[in-house]
């Protein structure tokens, strides 16, 4: 019987493998049919902030974040940024 990798087989991962010789979030992806190469995200601070926003804003919001390709919070905390010139 073949030994389990110590550590996550995807590429440039070097977590600790828990399932199939992926670390936890690659066998989630993995599970779910995404792709493995995608960067992994750090895990944040805990903290949240809830805006609450007009529906306007919030689609031209998204509109951009699918055009840059990022998360509609991503694009949130960019636009936060640049409001607060961080």
């Amino acid at each position: 019987m073949a030994t389990m990798p110590t550590t996550c087989t995807a590429p440039a991962c070097d977590r600790g493998a828990i399932a199939r010789g992926l670390c936890q979030a690659h066998y989630q992806r993995q599970r779910r049919g995404r792709s493995l190469d995608e960067p992994i995200r750090p895990p944040g601070d805990g903290q949240q902030i809830v805006v609450r926003c007009r529906r306007g804003l919030v689609e031209r919001l998204r509109t951009r974040a699918d055009a840059a390709g990022l998360s509609l919070s991503a694009t949130v905390r960019l636009a936060l940024e640049m409001w607060l010139d961080l």
